[in-house]
């Protein structure tokens, strides 16, 4: 019962651990092809984030003026 049970619902034990690599190394295997487009990405996110923090520490001082 519990084998059928495992067949109907397609349970694999263990297979997370082994799917999690998989994706991670096709992630990995994806930035080391794209070196261009991850760097531009990444570029980005850190001129977003800088811009975000000097334009709340601008407010800040204009508010304490």
């Amino acid at each position: 019962m519990e084998y059928t049970k495992d067949v109907i619902f397609r349970v694999q034990y263990g297979q997370d651990s082994k799917r999690k690599i998989q994706l991670l190394d096709r992630i990995m295997q994806k930035i080391k092809r794209h070196k261009l487009i991850t760097v531009t990405i990444g570029m980005v996110v850190m001129l977003g984030v800088l811009d975000f923090v000097l334009l709340s520490s601008f407010i800040q001082i204009l508010s304490g003026i």
